[in-house]
């Protein structure tokens, strides 16, 4: 019996890790996807576990018959978390309704914010992890018979368990998932407990037709209830929410959106959309990610004005973050040779098949991380143009680093650009003040310039030598190189200079500005607060 449960313990902890990681990324494409919510949801789980194990002991050391009445309870605990891994996504998929309206009620109140996001995780979780939690004293009391050998059985238990663990966060994230999709992970845990349970329950020796009757009936039927539930409202988002009034509205935008892709990949959920049949709009992780027709000045800036920078026609450029293929579908026809990096294949999957026709033929298209194909790349540019997701979350805040700056100056040719979008929407004036003084802390020469008079998005380019600073040529430049990329017709400023390398410096060397880095990413926890405040953010600030 003790290596049947000491088995079954690690099974435990398999199902226990795919729950882990399948549940904070259902999550997540509600709450974000943030430090603030990755942090509230491993300590609700935490939280779970840590109740579990307190009322488990309890329980372990009040059974009368240690033999069969441990077994029992640990059966049906596994088959408690069993259910609940069948039903907890679909719950999960009902919640964008209450969800959006809890944000429109707090988001102004960060600290109430953040305790109501606890609240609905709890809500969530805590149920299946207080089992999970209880299983471990169980388990081991049931285990060590004398005191003399408890060290060695309780060690065994939990290193099993550990084990299991580390083979269920692994299978999550690099099979699971990709695989199968966020649901149908939860279902494969889900079917483990309750494999789990129904073999303990019975070698426990303590059932009934009624336990059996339920242990086959209910993942039955949950398995039918997980099956009919598909994704909830895509749009009541922790990144989206703010930008609507009322869930009426939010329905009225929804339906001009034609879904065309959804499908969970390892690096994040992606989904495809045609707006308005005509411009195509991704989502990734929550956040909207392609260009609607509101941004594609921005995105065709990203490349026209670095190339308007140079006299001659640059050789070759890198895009960092496909998004709607935009930046890439202008870059090509201003400049020789254009690369993309793009971290999750789902992006790169869903712009080739929806994007504009034949947008990455002739591109070199990397599917990695930007900062390791910059380190690990001999390849030198004329111009590397960073369009990355906001900096809300490591895997994009990383990209607004002294550092990151640092790894792509080494990487430009001589009297290369870098140029980097920077969401001005996102940020207060504080905020940009970071993000010049850390571009200019590794670009000698920089300048800042506004996208058209009523954008909120901002351009800094910058360079190891002087820039052109004519404003008039500039402009004159991107009018021509506009004239050779036909696709869209940008108005007649596009852009507006807003400061020269003079008053960058003066910017950076004003005293109380932090620098962002990857030991201190100011920017990545500042625009994660900014999600909530909205436009209003600026005047509570004052």
């Amino acid at each position: 019996m003790q290596r049947v449960l000491l088995l079954a313990f690690c099974l435990s902890g398999v199902a226990a890790l795919i729950y882990e990681v399948v549940w904070t990324r259902a999550l997540s494409l509600i709450l974000g996807s943030t430090v603030y919510a990755l942090s509230t949801m491993l300590a609700t789980f935490m939280a779970g576990l840590a109740i579990g194990a307190y009322f488990g002991g309890k329980l372990a050391d009040r059974a009368k018959d240690k033999e069969k009445d441990l077994v029992f309870y640990f059966g049906l605990f596994e088959l408690g978390i069993g259910l609940m891994g069948f039903v907890i996504v679909p719950v999960i998929y009902s919640l964008p309704p209450l969800y959006f309206k809890m944000y429109k009620s707090l988001h102004l109140n960060a600290d109430a914010y953040f305790i109501s996001q606890f609240l609905l995780s709890a809500a969530i979780m805590i149920i299946p992890t207080t089992l999970m939690g209880a299983t471990f004293p169980v388990v081991s009391r049931r285990l060590t018979a004398n005191i003399e050998e408890m060290g060695r059985k309780v060690g065994d238990a939990y290193s099993l368990n550990t084990l299991g663990a580390i083979v269920g966060s692994l299978s999550a994230g690099f099979l699971l998932i990709p695989l199968v999709g966020i649901k149908w992970s939860s279902f494969t845990a889900g079917c483990i407990n309750i494999a789990v349970g129904s073999l303990i329950v019975l070698l426990s020796g303590r059932f009934s037709k009624k336990a059996v009757t339920a242990v086959l009936v209910l993942p039955l039927s949950s398995y039918f209830l997980t099956a009919s539930v598909s994704g909830g409202d895509e749009f009541s988002t922790f990144y989206l929410a703010d930008r609507y009034t009322d869930i009426e509205h939010l329905k009225e935008e929804e339906g001009l959106f034609r879904k065309m892709y959804d499908k969970d990949h390892a690096e994040g959920t992606v989904r495809a959309y045609l707006f308005k049949d005509t411009f195509l709009i991704l989502q990734h992780g929550g956040k909207m990610e392609g260009t609607g027709p509101g941004d594609i000045e921005n995105t065709m800036l990203l490349a026209l004005f670095p190339a308007a920078l140079f006299e001659r026609t640059p050789g070759n450029m890198l895009v960092i973050g496909l998004g709607a293929g935009v930046t890439v579908r202008a870059g090509k026809g201003v400049v020789e040779n254009v690369s993309v990096v793009e971290i999750n294949p789902g992006v790169i999957e869903a712009v080739a098949r929806f994007g504009a026709t034949g947008v990455l033929n002739g591109v070199k298209v990397y599917q990695d991380d930007a900062r390791r194909l910059l380190m690990t790349d001999d390849a030198v540019y004329d111009i590397i143009t960073s369009e990355p997701s906001v900096p809300s979350e490591s895997v994009s805040a990383n990209l607004f680093t002294k550092e990151f700056y640092e790894i792509a100056a080494k990487r430009l040719k001589k009297g290369g650009i870098f140029c980097q979008w920077l969401p001005g929407w996102n940020l207060t004036p504080a905020d940009l003040d970071v993000c010049i003084k850390t571009f200019a802390s590794v670009f000698e020469n920089a300048s800042l310039w506004r996208v058209n008079d009523e954008g909120d998005d901002f351009i800094i380019v910058g360079s190891m030598e002087a820039l052109p600073l004519n404003n008039t040529d500039i402009l004159d430049r991107i009018k021509a190189l506009n004239s050779s990329v036909s696709f869209f017709q940008l108005k007649e400023r596009p852009i507006e200079f807003v400061m020269g390398p003079r008053e960058v410096k003066m910017t950076a060397a004003m005293p109380g500005i932090p620098m962002n880095t990857d030991d201190k990413p100011y920017i990545e926890f500042a625009v994660a607060k900014n999600f909530l405040y909205g436009k209003g953010f600026r005047d509570i600030r004052q």
